[in-house]
């Protein structure tokens, strides 16, 4: 698994346009929304963008797939201490990727990216993303994405999940693994001249 911690800067307020992201050579983009209420007063309110996982296909004898998914996101905390953000990338029930980014902002948009191999997850093999001549397979992969917002005790103040089902399809180059050729030069002569 893939994990990465980086500090978010301290007053960018920018937003940030919707980016693309790929499964192999598919396209991934995220979304969803949630609230929570806090003790008192305050909530907090977190919130994705759309999240779609395009199929792919691919003519090889093996591939080695791997998902990149570039998040949107924004979240807002209220009077809540915040102590990070954290993102994690799930196929079957495994988190492939993750990442920590540190923060204090209790109001912030921003986007990141998680990669990570679906063979990580223990729900699917190297051998699943192979086949024979003349053989294709067909894998549905279920892709789960989190989002969760931390306190100064790395309790979640607030999360959000989003996921789909893609499938890849693999194809082997060559359509059938018997064949039979044939080839010379030949002459037609009088028989009776020899």
């Amino acid at each position: 698994m893939h994990t990465m911690s980086r500090r978010l800067p301290a007053t960018d307020t920018s937003r940030i346009d919707r980016r693309t992201a790929l499964v192999a050579v598919g396209t991934v983009a995220v979304g969803g929304g949630g609230l929570l209420s806090l003790a008192g007063q305050a909530h907090a309110e977190v919130s994705m963008d759309r999240f779609t996982v395009d199929d792919a296909s691919f003519e090889a004898e093996q591939i080695t797939p791997e998902l990149v998914v570039d998040l949107r996101y924004g979240y807002d905390a209220g009077t809540e201490a915040v102590s990070a953000v954290r993102f994690g990338l799930v196929v079957g029930g495994d988190e492939i990727a993750s990442e920590r980014l540190d923060t204090s902002r209790a109001v912030f948009e921003g986007q990141t990216g998680l990669t990570g191999r679906l063979t990580d997850s223990s729900a699917w093999d190297a051998s699943d993303f192979a086949v024979g001549v003349g053989e294709s397979v067909t894998r549905d992969v279920s892709v789960r994405v989190v989002f969760e917002v931390l306190d100064r005790s790395d309790s979640v103040l607030v999360s959000d999940t989003a996921s789909d089902t893609a499938t890849v399809r693999i194809s082997h180059p060559e359509e059938s693994a018997w064949s039979a050729t044939i080839g010379g030069v030949g002459e037609i002569r009088n028989a009776e001249s020899d």
